[in-house]
């Protein structure tokens, strides 16, 4: 799930170091999804490529402090219909 994160938001033209998708690095996703129109077309892709619900609240700035806690919330998500 992680991965798949990382790749739509690079299909959104924000990049990330190998280092930042280390498995033991956890990115505060504010810093480079700031713009609120990255942050609406980041949560049509996981709507569409993860094929899940996402609750209003999920993309606020403060769930967006810890990538692995949004992981955690998505791999909880009602599925789309």
């Amino acid at each position: 799930m992680r991965e798949q994160l990382f790749e739509i938001l690079e299909e959104l033209g924000v990049f990330f170091s190998d280092e930042e998708k280390g498995p033991a690095n956890d990115v505060d996703l504010n810093e480079y999804v700031q713009d609120s129109y990255i942050r609406i077309l980041f949560a049509l892709q996981i709507e569409e490529k993860l094929g899940v619900v996402l609750d209003e609240d999920m993309l606020k700035a403060d769930n967006l402090k810890s990538l692995n806690n949004l992981v955690r919330q998505l791999e909880n998500a009602e599925p789309l219909a």
